[in-house]
């Protein structure tokens, strides 16, 4: 691992995550989502280990699109994992559990793709990122579609459960 085999874990970029992820533009950031799992979300490499996130997550509390993150590197590994949040953005994620007919909903699927560009819907879980204050788009999803969600950013903001 280059220069940087002495330490477990590291806050500066391994050899391998340049040749690995950077140079090939798939630049993602691990976090432990809410079953702990990893799940890895698409990020921009910012400086040094800070990252900005590039996408919505789907399982994960207390992050969402632009959010600044700091990372550290285990060693052996290419993609760094999430330590904190550095720069909380203006978004704000929600996260709806959908039954089968709901996440086939053409309708539903439509709004979201209209309302909340910035979504994910994998697993009978749909994601969504909206401006600050999701009162407004949620309101209208829940009381349209009857579904019921919760925001995600009010969960504890610090290091992951390792």
């Amino acid at each position: 691992m280059g220069s940087h085999e002495a330490t477990e874990h590291m806050t500066e970029p391994p050899d391998e995550w340049w040749a690995e992820s950077y140079s090939k533009g798939n630049v993602c950031v691990n976090f432990h989502d809410i079953y702990g799992k990893i799940e890895a979300i698409p990020a921009t490499w910012v400086e040094d280990n800070i990252f900005e996130l590039d996408a919505t997550p789907l399982l994960v509390n207390g992050v969402s699109i632009e959010d600044v993150v700091e990372v550290e590197w285990k060693r052996g590994e290419a993609t760094p994992y999430f330590v904190r949040v550095k720069e909380k953005s203006p978004y704000r994620t929600v996260r709806v559990e959908l039954r089968p007919s709901e996440a086939n909903n053409p309708r539903l699927r439509e709004f979201v793709r209209r309302y909340c560009p910035n979504h994910r819907i994998e697993g009978g879980i749909l994601a969504f990122s909206v401006f600050k204050d999701a009162a407004e788009v949620t309101a209208w999803l829940f009381d349209d579609f009857g579904l019921w969600g919760e925001t995600t950013d009010a969960a504890e903001m610090g290091r992951d459960p390792k």
